[in-house]
């Protein structure tokens, strides 16, 4: 339409804004009205029905959707409650493979003799390719201290040995200058049953170098202790 024909209006400028004005409060009055029904909206659909269970995202209360709702509508939250109820604890699960067995044992005699010397004697079982139950070896082992080399010879090669070995200790049976003693070497199985054998010690004469070590050898078998633990 061309401004020439259009109808002047009867306001002056200031009625004109006036009326723009409250035109726009009133849009804005229905903005606010229908944001408020909406919370209500939604909270009315979150309400459970009776004997219902609110399902709310993995690892959320319930409660926390509803104090969102709340909040939203000035009403707080400051519910507490869980969504539904904890079940059952489950059956317990087999029981896992047994690990490997890894053990060591030692003690460190002073030898007076026509030679003083002082070594070590240890006793070191182990599971070399870690498959566990009956595949455990067994070795006695001696060395000059502090520091030596150890010299090792493998028991678990001796008559009887027990395959299910989980564990070991040695001992000294005693020292008699210039003689043969015998150290003891024992393991426990893994069901409690105690194993034992020995090793004897040829000690040094005078006309042996200082520093020469002992002799140990163990060829004995392996037997069940008398009275078991």
């Amino acid at each position: 339409m061309s401004p020439e024909n259009r109808t002047k209006s009867t306001l002056g400028p200031l009625p004109k804004r006036r009326a723009w004005m409250i035109g726009s409060s009133f849009a804005s009055l229905a903005l606010v009205v229908a944001g408020l029904a909406t919370p209500a909206i939604a909270l009315q659909s979150a309400t459970p029905s009776s004997g219902s269970v609110v399902a709310g995202p993995s690892g959320v209360d319930c409660d926390d959707i509803t104090s969102k709702v709340m909040s939203q509508m000035g009403g707080g939250g400051g519910n507490h409650d869980h969504c539904g109820f904890t079940g059952p604890t489950g059956p317990t699960g087999p029981r896992g493979e047994t690990g490997p067995c890894n053990d060591i044992d030692s003690y460190n005699p002073l030898v007076v003799t026509p030679v003083v010397t002082t070594h070590q004697i240890s006793a070191a079982l182990f599971d070399p390719d870690g498959e566990g139950p009956l595949e455990v070896e067994a070795f006695a082992g001696i060395r000059t201290v502090p520091g030596g080399t150890y010299t090792w010879t493998d028991i678990s090669n001796n008559e009887d040995f027990p395959d299910d070995a989980c564990s070991i200790s040695v001992s000294s049976n005693g020292l008699a200058a210039g003689l043969p003693t015998t150290t003891s070497v024992q393991v426990l199985t893994r069901y409690g049953v105690v194993w034992e054998t020995s090793c004897t010690q040829d000690f040094l004469v005078p006309t042996d170098p200082v520093g020469t070590l002992p002799a140990l050898t163990c060829a004995e078998g392996w037997t069940q202790v008398v009275d078991q633990p």
